[in-house]
């Protein structure tokens, strides 16, 4: 599982790279992130992709942000 989620880490930040901005990449690189337990990380795009002009990426960013921040202290709460 790990190396898929590698992979579709790589292939998101190819993605952000093309076209930064893109909230919705953003989000993507964000749950990556949590599954692979990097919580800065996801932490980081969570809060970039809440900056989203579209408030369905914009909420789930900002829903998964408030999420992972207050799992960072408590057991592992993983998303997706």
């Amino acid at each position: 599982r790990e190396s898929y989620l590698l992979d579709a880490q790589k292939q998101f930040a190819a993605a952000w790279e093309a076209n930064p901005g893109d909230h919705a990449v953003a989000l993507k690189l964000g749950v990556v992130h949590n599954l692979l337990s990097q919580d800065r990380e996801a932490l980081r795009w969570f809060r970039l992709a809440s900056e989203s002009a579209d408030p369905a990426v914009a909420d789930q960013a900002l829903q998964s942000y408030r999420i992972s921040r207050r799992s960072t202290n408590a057991p592992r709460r993983r998303f997706g």
